[in-house]
């Protein structure tokens, strides 16, 4: 148990510290606009058009929204503040696969969802969402989205050796990879669930999808450092 507790908690605690400033500016940036939302009209407006959008377009808003906001945003403001170390071909190979991740990801989630809106209700009730949460953390997180992210990114980071695709077929990929990835998904979206499903309709979505790029920005560097260490070991 302290094996696994060890796995699930120190990479999440060293992941937020790696990234920890960006990270807070992107979730700034999501503050923010739930701010201007309620003061501005003009926002207000835009959320609409977001939703509207994304109603006309379907899964591909889903895929390019996530795909930009998640690959771009997080180097933005890395940008902004300095810490954007270089810009070449690695780099924009680096933020190309990270964008057809998360656009896939982005796409998975917009399924899943209408999933639960469709099983489990679409209203704002304390055990409506109690419910779509469980089963979001409890089940699909920890059994789907995190060994995804976790497979597809260590792929690329295996310099896409065939074998690495085989690693979810073993245990240490998902001791070493797969917990440490619940420890950060969980910390940062269990609270965070439930206030998306708090805000007015039109604001989920945009509100969403900057948590999104600040998580990916999180989940990276996790992944990162997870699969730095492999090559080494």
């Amino acid at each position: 148990m302290r094996q696994l507790l060890r796995h699930l908690l120190l990479p999440a605690i060293g992941a937020f510290k790696a990234c920890l400033i960006p990270f807070l500016t992107i979730q700034i940036s999501a503050v923010i606009l739930v701010v201007a939302y309620f003061q501005f009209p003009a926002v207000q407006r835009a959320a609409d058009h977001i939703g509207s959008l994304k109603a006309q377009t379907g899964l591909w808003f889903s895929f390019v929204g996530y795909a930009v906001l998640c690959a771009l945003l997080p180097e933005f403001v890395r940008l902004i503040l300095g810490q954007l170390k270089r810009v070449d071909l690695e780099w924009l190979g680096a933020r190309a696969y990270v964008g057809f991740v998360y656009g896939l990801l982005g796409v998975f989630t917009d399924v899943f969802y209408g999933f639960l809106a469709r099983t489990v209700g679409t209203d704002n009730a304390i055990g409506t969402m109690l419910q779509k949460s469980a089963i979001d953390m409890l089940g699909a997180t920890p059994l789907v989205f995190v060994p995804a992210s976790m497979w597809l990114l260590g792929w690329r980071a295996a310099s896409w050796d065939f074998r690495a695709l085989l690693k979810p077929a073993t245990g240490k990929f998902w001791l070493d990879e797969v917990v440490p990835g619940v420890g950060v998904a969980w910390s940062y979206w269990f609270p965070l669930t439930f206030c998306i499903y708090a805000l007015p309709s039109a604001l989920q979505l945009p509100f969403a999808m900057l948590c999104a790029a600040a998580y990916s920005l999180l989940f990276v560097t996790l992944a990162g450092r997870i699969h730095s260490a492999t090559e080494v070991d």
